[in-house]
């Protein structure tokens, strides 16, 4: 009776696994949570990267203004050691023929 009762319990067992394996959960894709702490993550991620990235954007905007503005003042320069003055320069760029 013992040996019975074991091989019905085992049977009753592998019907229950069956059952699961069929209607509970797979394994071929994420959960919920799986997907929601993922999410949480790449905010994290996003709210550290992304002021980082503008501050850095902005000071390339800024060295890049900075150098056009020296090579202006290093041309004006040459420009009034030749010519002793900034006359024929200016009216020259405006497309003033005086």
């Amino acid at each position: 009776m013992g040996l019975v009762h074991f091989r019905y319990q085992i049977s009753r067992h592998q019907r229950r696994l069956a059952r699961f394996c069929r209607f509970g959960r797979r394994d071929n894709g994420f959960t919920l949570t799986e997907l929601a702490i993922a999410m949480v993550v790449l905010g994290v991620i996003a709210s550290i990267a992304i002021p980082s990235f503008l501050g850095s954007r902005n000071n390339a905007y800024d060295k890049e203004a900075q150098s056009s503005i020296e090579s202006v003042l290093r041309a004006s320069k040459f420009l009034y050691q030749n010519q002793g003055d900034f006359s024929d320069a200016s009216s020259a760029q405006c497309g003033d023929s005086t």
